[in-house]
């Protein structure tokens, strides 16, 4: 007999009436030039279109994207999100990514965000302050996706360390347009754990991924709990 923490958690819920299945709230980050705002929105729209089909209404997203020397964000929302028209708040300081902000700001948020998927080439701001943020969110149960692309080994840097510190995975990807090859492995991992552990993609970029998520401690992994 399977009993495993995930199974026994699904048949909890399933035998319980009225109780909804869990709700996922997945942030992302963006970094970036003001050059990459017309790509980053059309990947964004892509992306999280993939999500909310594979999530449907159990999956909530927000962006927080630093594009232009700003920090913009986006209400939560059950629908795809666009950055530029949706953005309820933005803070602009010339040259600032502004990470250790946005994470204590999710970190303040009144229901915990399951996973902050982090993907740029960028981060100037102060590393020390969003190190101490990021093991405050592993602590809380948030886990951090970083996602690094390009050449940079300063972000790089940083976004491996902000993945340590919070327990949680970084990846190197190949190229910009390897996000949404990943972005899928991601719900899949936030739904259903143990079959995307199990699976073998042929992608490169989405089979480090996996590789890495094998590595976290199982708790984090198949945990249901809010």
């Amino acid at each position: 007999m399977d009993t495993s923490l995930e199974d026994r958690a699904r048949r909890l819920v399933a035998g319980r009436p009225g109780v909804p299945p869990p709700q996922r709230l997945v942030e992302f980050m963006i970094s970036g030039a003001l050059s990459r705002v017309g790509l980053v929105r059309q990947s964004l729209d892509q992306l999280q279109g993939q999500l909310l089909r594979s999530g449907g209404d159990k999956l909530q997203l927000r962006v927080t994207a630093f594009l232009d020397g700003c920090r913009h964000m986006t209400p939560w929302s059950q629908s795809p999100v666009d950055v530029g028209a949706s953005t309820t708040r933005w803070h602009c300081f010339e040259g600032q990514t502004l990470f250790a902000q946005a994470l204590q700001f999710s970190y303040g948020e009144r229901d915990r965000i399951d996973a902050i998927i982090i993907f740029g080439d960028r981060f100037d701001d102060a590393l020390p302050q969003a190190l101490t943020v990021a093991a405050r969110l592993r602590a809380r149960g948030t886990r951090i996706f970083a996602f690094h692309v390009g050449r940079n080994r300063a972000s790089r840097s940083a976004y491996d360390q902000l993945a340590q510190h919070n327990g949680g995975v970084f990846v190197q990807l190949t190229n910009e347009r390897a996000f949404a090859r990943v972005l899928p492995v991601i719900t899949d991992y936030l739904f259903r754990p143990a079959e995307t552990l199990r699976a073998l993609p042929h992608d490169a970029d989405a089979r480090a991924l996996v590789d890495q998520l094998k590595a976290l401690p199982a708790p984090g992994r198949l945990s249901w709990n809010r």
